[in-house]
């Protein structure tokens, strides 16, 4: 019987034994657990850290890159408007000296009518004296179908600017 309760007794503690054992490992289980999910965590963390890094990195070529082209489309843009107005500038000259060449031409035309004018009213004068000369005896009004009434020429060019 003492065998058996020493046997019995044996079974106990190795059963304690074990049970402590278990529970040690159950211990160590749960720290190791803990430790485990402290670690990964922290790896997310340092994940989430260096992906927003990245992510940084990548914006900022991006934006330097968008900037960079915009710059370029910008010069282009530039080139073309410069390249527009020059054009333009010529075409501006040269409509202005035709206008100048035009506004010299009318200048002496408008000088050549004037003197013209000046030269139909003096030959007029002279003809009429002619008439009047040669015809004495007529009334007013008779020879007008030889030397018809005529409107003077006025020179709109200078009343315009006075």
């Amino acid at each position: 019987m003492l065998a058996e309760f020493c046997q019995y007794i044996s079974s106990k503690v190795e059963a304690i034994t074990e049970g402590r054992i278990f529970f040690l490992c159950i211990e160590q289980l749960k720290e190791e657990h803990m430790l485990a999910e402290e670690l990964y965590h922290k790896n997310i963390e340092q994940l989430n850290k260096e992906k927003c890094h990245d992510l940084n990195i990548a914006l900022s070529i991006t934006q330097k890159e968008n900037q960079i082209e915009t710059e370029k489309e910008l010069k282009k843009a530039e080139t073309l408007y410069l390249d527009e107005l020059e054009k333009v500038m010529v075409t501006l000259k040269t409509a202005e000296q035709q206008v100048k060449t035009l506004m010299q031409k009318l200048e002496k035309m408008t000088d050549w009518k004037g003197s013209l004018e000046t030269e139909i009213q003096a030959t007029r004068q002279a003809f009429q004296k002619y008439i009047d000369a040669t015809f004495p005896n007529l009334s007013p009004g008779q020879a007008d179908f030889i030397l018809p009434f005529r409107k003077p020429w006025v020179n709109r060019t200078t009343n315009a600017g006075e």
